[in-house]
C-alpha cells in the first residue's frame, strides 16, 4: 500500500460510486470521496467547517453573555434616564 495513512483515514476504502454504481477502490475510491465533498477546495473547506463546529459551544457561550450584558446595559440607560428626568433643576 503506498499511502497508508489515506487508506487509515477512509479516503482509499472501497466506495460505491453514486453515479455508475460501481464499487472504486484505492486512488480512485479518493477521487470519488474528494468529488462529493465538494472537489479539493471542499475537502479543504471541511477542515475550517470542522474548527468552527468544535468552537461552536464556546461561541454560542460568548453569544448568551453579550446579550445579556446588552440586556444589562439597555435597563442601565433606561433607569438613568428616568432618573435625569426626575432631577429638578
Amino acid at each position: 500500500m503506498l499511502n497508508e495513512q489515506d487508506y487509515q483515514a477512509g479516503w482509499t476504502t472501497p466506495i460505491e460510486h453514486p453515479v455508475t454504481g460501481n464499487m472504486c477502490y484505492g486512488g480512485a475510491a479518493r477521487n470519488v470521496r474528494s468529488w462529493m465533498a465538494g472537489g479539493n477546495c471542499g475537502v479543504f473547506n471541511m477542515g475550517y467547517v470542522s474548527a468552527v463546529n468544535a468552537l461552536q459551544p464556546i461561541i454560542n457561550s460568548y453569544q448568551e453573555q453579550l446579550q445579556t450584558s446588552q440586556a444589562l446595559n439597555q435597563q442601565m440607560a433606561l433607569f438613568i434616564s428616568q432618573m435625569q428626568a426626575s432631577k429638578s433643576f
